[in-house]
């Protein structure tokens, strides 16, 4: 018969190797940016996962290329064992939006993403660029078969 102090040691054990299951039935996942602009030529908001060669090289030819770059995302993507997420907001006839993600990780329940971010307006108030922009952000995941992603702008997960 195990002891207390054994019980809690498996249970921890366990828990570890599951891949950090929360007690809400979520699991988290690493998620980091790999692209963001101001920029995105994306008219419409969009968010989206993408899974396959022709969705990346899609992506590719809408996103505007950075000064630096040959190509945006021209970092490699193994869309064998990595998801990318598109967070687009849209053409905006003004300065002052961004996108922020929150936090390293991102809670999976089911096929739904609950990405944490935290989304930017600008204030009535203030004076503000005029001009066309279109913020969007691209974030890599391990490989997630995804059918919704919601955003959080907390660690509270719905």
């Amino acid at each position: 018969m195990l002891n207390h102090h054994q019980v809690i040691t498996q249970a921890l054990l366990l828990v570890g190797l599951s891949g950090a299951i929360t007690a809400c039935g979520h699991r988290m996942v690493s998620v980091a940016t790999v692209y963001s602009s101001n920029q995105c030529s994306m008219v419409e908001p969009s968010v989206r996962s993408i899974d396959t060669p022709e969705q990346l090289d899609a992506l590719r030819k809408t996103l505007k290329r950075k000064f630096s770059e040959t190509q945006p995302l021209e970092q490699p993507i193994d869309l064998q064992n990595q998801t990318l997420i598109l967070y687009a907001l849209g053409q905006k006839s003004t300065g002052g939006y961004s996108i922020n993600l929150l936090k390293d990780e991102a809670a999976l329940k089911g096929q739904t993403l609950y990405l944490p971010l935290q989304l930017q307006e600008p204030r009535a108030d203030t004076f503000q660029t005029q001009g066309i922009t279109s913020p969007c952000q691209v974030y890599v995941i391990p490989k997630t078969e995804i059918t919704r992603i919601e955003r959080v702008q907390n660690s509270g997960i719905k």
